[in-house]
């Protein structure tokens, strides 16, 4: 076996490099899941405060509101444009990784 290769022939700069990527990906999935926790918590906490404030009646009425509302509102705010399937895709550099 060389020196600097892993036994599945790999350097240990692309198996550290390797772990990273996973490593950050990991971090992004985990930041997402507690964004999305958290806003079912406070959007439970704000029906919750609705409901005690002005009844189920009201905060019922209030959600099909905003139900009827949020389609409405999709067709004022778009989404901006993307390109055209077929077109070419950006080519980048390879990564430097600083590990030795």
């Amino acid at each position: 076996m060389r020196r600097g290769l892993d036994g599945g022939g790999r350097t240990v700069q692309h198996r550290r490099a390797a772990l990273g990527a996973a490593l950050v990906a990991g971090r992004s999935l985990a930041a997402f899941q507690a964004s999305i926790a958290g806003g079912i918590a406070i959007g439970s906490w704000g029906w919750g405060h609705l409901t005690d404030l002005a009844g189920v009646e009201t905060a019922l009425l209030v959600s099909a509101a905003m139900m009827f509302v949020s389609p409405l509102l999709g067709l004022w705010l778009r989404m901006p444009p993307v390109g055209a399937r077929n077109e070419d895709a950006e080519v980048l550099a390879d990564p430097k990784y600083g590990c030795r």
